[in-house]
């Protein structure tokens, strides 16, 4: 890997203030009428929240964290009482230990920063990395075999 392009691009995020309203949003302007969801505690304290949907080739996320560890998925968010949608990152999909290596050494070339990197190895390994002059993130996922599983049972619409 020469670049941190060069990974399967397979996913645009959202972050929201309300994570019902921009699904209601999303289903109405991208026709998603299914998702899955994945949810639960940060490791700092916090919590997640994760809507996943195909919409043709690409993997539509729609997150939302609150509390301790959770600036980093509220990145661009704005506060208020009106829904907030904005382009949290695009995902990037690896293939073995060795891409995730090469990984890292791209970063590392390019004076990318490598912000936040989260280990599971039941489900993926995962990192966001910020491009100086890029407001959204990168996030690289290189997941088990039950990881693939999960995204494979993403709902299609």
């Amino acid at each position: 890997m020469n670049s941190l392009m060069q990974a399967e691009h397979f996913q645009v995020a959202y972050a929201t203030n309300d994570i019902d309203a921009g699904l209601r949003h999303l289903g109405c302007h991208l026709n998603i009428t299914e998702t899955r969801t994945l949810q639960g505690p940060l490791p700092e304290g916090g919590e997640i929240h994760v809507e996943l949907a195909w919409v043709g080739g690409v993997m539509i996320e729609l997150l939302h964290a609150q509390g301790p560890g959770s600036s980093i998925y509220q990145r661009g968010v704005q506060g208020g009482d009106q829904l907030s949608l904005s382009l949290h990152h695009l995902g990037f999909l690896i293939e073995s230990e060795s891409e995730w290596s090469a990984l890292k050494a791209a970063c590392e070339d390019s004076k990318a920063q490598l912000l936040l990197e989260r280990v599971n190895s039941e489900f993926m390994t995962s990192c966001f990395i910020e491009v100086p002059g890029i407001s959204h993130l990168f996030e690289y996922i290189l997941p088990s075999d039950v990881g693939r599983q999960f995204f494979n049972e993403v709902p299609r619409c």
